[in-house]
């Protein structure tokens, strides 16, 4: 059963990948003169469901949505998201600390290669952060944050993604 659940789970995260490579597939017909990813999806036995792609940051202006996706979400009698964000907000400073955070006595500067180290620095400068700050917090959580604050310092907000 856990396999299978992980399957799935490794399934959708593919699918969520790749979806925006080919968001003119499948789209359901409409009057919109936009692409967007919103698929109608109809099984054997008629039942409708439509799939989207949900992008955690966008630019502000892209509201007010394309009028397929406004009138799919009032028609709808469940919308369902990937991830609840209210849980994910309560539940950060422990996910940081368990799964962000390099085991006592390691640091950042000894986990990378110094030319990646030296990248991280000088993204880190651009951003106004010493990387001092991050000495111990594993790469992954430190390419995450450099990415995230250079999509804000661009305009893209986190709080204004399709799941927000």
């Amino acid at each position: 059963m856990k396999e299978h659940l992980n399957f799935m789970r490794a399934t959708i995260a593919i699918f969520l990948f790749i979806m925006p490579f080919y968001s003119g597939f499948g789209q359901t017909p409409s009057s919109s003169p936009h692409k967007h990813m919103l698929w109608k999806i109809t099984s054997p036995n008629g039942e409708v469901n439509y799939l989207s792609g949900s992008l955690h940051h966008m630019p502000p202006n892209i509201y007010p949505l394309d009028q397929v996706f406004q009138q799919t979400f009032k028609n709808a009698d469940q919308l369902v998201f990937e991830i609840n964000l209210d849980s994910m907000k309560a539940k950060a400073p422990r996910l940081i600390r368990d799964y962000a955070t390099l085991p006592k006595g390691t640091m950042l500067k000894k986990e990378v290669a110094p030319d990646i180290y030296a990248l991280m620095k000088r993204q880190l400068d651009s951003l106004g952060l010493p990387i001092a700050r991050f000495q111990h917090f594993n790469p992954v959580y430190v390419s995450f944050t450099i990415n995230n604050l250079k999509l804000k310092k661009a305009g893209i907000s986190f709080n204004s993604g399709i799941d927000k």
